[in-house]
């Protein structure tokens, strides 16, 4: 299992829980210029690991709202599952990459 987490919207405020654990793959969001988004949480001072650790789209990204239209929405809750999508996808190309592995492809 691979723990991945939006990191919240709050800015300079801190990295909200769970995405300020060290084992939690916190993500931010950046916009389609990959600027970071000013809502995207950042992490603070007082954490021992420096947050997020990856960013994705989370800034007018399309999705399909309950009516089924696409439309555009910003935050970390939309950028998460870009991410979470992207390691189910590398997972599969690569099975023998554990959770915890520190990736040497370059």
């Amino acid at each position: 299992i691979i723990l991945v987490s939006s990191e919240g919207n709050s800015a300079a405020n801190g990295v909200i829980a769970p995405a300020d654990s060290e084992d939690v793959l916190s993500i931010g969001a950046v916009d389609s210029f990959g600027n970071y988004a000013s809502f995207s949480s950042q992490g603070n001072n007082f954490q021992n690991s420096i947050k997020p650790d990856v960013s994705a789209l989370g800034l007018g990204t399309y999705l399909i709202n309950s009516s089924d239209n696409i439309v555009q929405g910003s935050g970390t809750s939309y950028s998460s599952p870009i991410i979470a999508g992207s390691i189910a996808c590398l997972l599969q190309s690569i099975p023998s990459l554990a959770n915890n592995q520190k990736s040497t492809l370059t």
